[in-house]
């Protein structure tokens, strides 16, 4: 089953459930190699990671590439990549920054798009889907914001936000909540990356680092030319 969901920007947000047949064995993989997950200093994920192997990308590329076609008018791809993420952070242990919504920016030539997905591979929904944001300020303002907040003490975190720490599952006074999608086992969501979104984590008592019982799930990356 498939769904296109408005989100902010020019692309909208598609779902497909029943996404994939193996989803039980990506959990499978999970658990097998879950001491090998690690945080990783290249982005700012609220929890550990295990990146997969350059040939298990290229064919879910592969098996997904009709969709991407059809969608987001995917004409040949540049780049990709994807790793299995555990969200186990709580509220007071995320970096300030961590507490925004974000963008995945990879870097992009004119006429290249970059597409982010998410499979949820987890049963229990109660752990969160995905929200989308729109920034409340101009650009300028709001890559201040994003500067800042990267560089900021907890306290001069609290005071930006108006908050104490905590997962950005609201509108507050720099962006707007525009769309929350809910998770559902085996759906796969599909957006641009350089829209604002975050993990929607409103129970984060929940989150556990078992892959059987957290919030595991896959994030693709993709860079595609369009024209």
């Amino acid at each position: 089953m498939l769904q296109r969901i408005p989100v902010p920007g020019v692309q909208p947000c598609v779902l497909l459930d029943e996404a994939l047949d193996a989803a039980d064995e990506l959990v499978a993989l999970a658990c097998h190699h879950r001491d090998a997950f690690a945080p990783s200093g290249a982005n700012r994920f609220p929890g550990p990671e295990l990146p997969l192997p350059e040939s298990a990308t290229r064919s879910l590329v592969e098996h997904l590439s009709p969709l991407f076609v059809v969608h987001f008018g995917a004409r040949e791809l540049v780049d990709a990549h994807a790793r299995l993420s555990i969200a186990t952070l709580q509220p007071q242990q995320l970096a300030p920054i961590q507490r925004l919504c974000h963008r995945d920016r990879l870097a992009q030539a004119p006429g290249e798009a970059v597409l982010a997905g998410v499979l949820y591979l987890f049963r229990d929904e109660r752990l969160g889907g995905t929200s989308f944001f729109e920034p409340v300020q101009d650009a300028a303002a709001t890559e201040s914001l994003m500067q800042r907040m990267a560089n900021a003490t907890l306290e001069e975190a609290d005071a930006l936000l108006g908050r104490p720490s905590g997962y950005l599952t609201e509108s507050n006074r720099w962006f707007r909540l525009a769309q929350t999608v809910p998770a559902r086992w085996n759906r796969f969501i599909f957006y641009d990356g350089c829209v604002f979104h975050g993990s929607h984590i409103d129970q984060p008592e929940l989150l556990h680092e078992d892959p059987m019982q957290g919030r595991l799930t896959l994030n693709l990356f993709l860079r595609f030319r369009t024209t």
